[in-house]
């Protein structure tokens, strides 16, 4: 995998101008791994535009530390600060045992699972999301 994802990058310009030919399956493919099954068509439509304009060296990128990176950094430095990790119960990309993993690696890790959101939790329930970092901003007041 890592290999053809060094031959797209390297073929980059050539999708980016010929990417917008299958816009329509990918987009499908993004909303059935990227949302959970109640999604808006606002938010769905949002992500769409936001990953059409992204460079595709720049998503090559990105998958290719994903699927490199076998580890999850050491997160001791994060022990003296109060750590959320926003988890979602039908993100694909990141499953919630994923996410319990990244929250257990913080000493004072929490867990919070967004119910019915997929991966772009923040855009299908941005008031859960919005409350969960509301209650974190909270926290740290109370203890500066």
């Amino acid at each position: 995998m890592p290999a053809a994802l060094g031959a797209l990058g390297a073929g980059s310009g050539v999708i980016e101008r010929v990417r917008h030919l299958g816009r329509d399956a990918a987009a499908l493919v993004e909303d059935m791994v990227a949302f959970g099954p109640d999604a808006s068509p606002a938010a769905v439509a949002f992500a769409e535009q936001m990953m059409a304009d992204t460079r595709m060296d720049a998503f090559v990128d990105f998958f290719r530390s994903m699927i490199t990176t076998e580890v999850i950094s050491e997160c001791a430095s994060l022990g003296g600060a109060d750590t959320l990790v926003i988890g979602a119960e039908n993100d694909l990309l990141t499953p919630v045992e994923h996410s319990l993993k990244i929250a257990s690696c913080a000493p004072s890790g929490r867990l919070e699972v967004v119910p019915g959101a997929g991966h772009m939790a923040m855009l299908e329930r941005p008031g859960v999301v919005s409350d969960h970092l509301g209650d974190l901003i909270e926290r740290a007041r109370k203890e500066s």
